[in-house]
């Protein structure tokens, strides 16, 4: 949060204390605005989710939404895996290898398959029972845009899962960009939500 607070509020002081996380490679950009306008995207997203219960212990209602706990989680995943430098990325390719950092990126239908075949879920029926049931639709329409979500990791796999991105890809961003941020001041539960 702090650092989103010092590429929109102090910019030109960010430039001058960043630039040294950018020389050792913590960051990609001084100021990284895609993660920044990301993350308040998907917040505007969360914030969409209603809440229930006593004013002292308010519950947010997942379910209402129509969208997956499981999904949410997923795109929150993305975004932060995203924001994570690549040096505490793992593992580490060997140095001298000459192979590069990767960092996974997942679609919401991807990460769930994974979870429910895996060894902690693969016997359990309940849950057997649930991935059957909402399996294709892990991803309702109404979230399909939001950052972090399928859309968005087709082009973070190509573009920000190595420490070298390929050419294309930041004269790419604005395309992208305007796919992946739909949010605008009309936007409403009652629009899918």
């Amino acid at each position: 949060m702090m650092l989103m607070s010092q590429c929109n509020t102090f910019e030109a002081w960010s430039l001058t204390v960043m630039s040294s996380y950018v020389q050792r490679g913590y960051m990609k950009l001084t100021c990284d605005l895609i993660e920044t306008q990301d993350l308040l995207a998907f917040q505007t997203f969360t914030n969409l989710i209603q809440t229930y219960g006593p004013q002292e212990y308010m519950l947010p209602n997942i379910t209402g939404t129509g969208v997956p706990l499981s999904t949410i989680f997923v795109a929150h995943h993305n975004l932060v895996t995203y924001g994570v430098s690549f040096e505490w990325t793992r593992p580490r390719p060997p140095p001298g290898s000459g192979k590069l950092a990767t960092k996974r990126y997942y679609s919401p239908e991807t990460a769930v398959e994974q979870l429910a075949s895996g060894d902690l879920f693969r016997g359990d029926a309940e849950v057997q029972a649930w991935y059957r049931q909402n399996r294709g639709s892990l991803e309702p329409a109404s979230v399909v845009d939001v950052p972090g979500m399928a859309k968005w990791v087709q082009f973070a796999q190509v573009c920000f899962a190595t420490e070298v991105s390929p050419a294309g890809c930041s004269a790419a961003w604005p395309d992208v960009f305007n796919l992946t941020h739909p949010f605008s001041d009309d936007i409403s539960v009652a629009d899918g939500l």
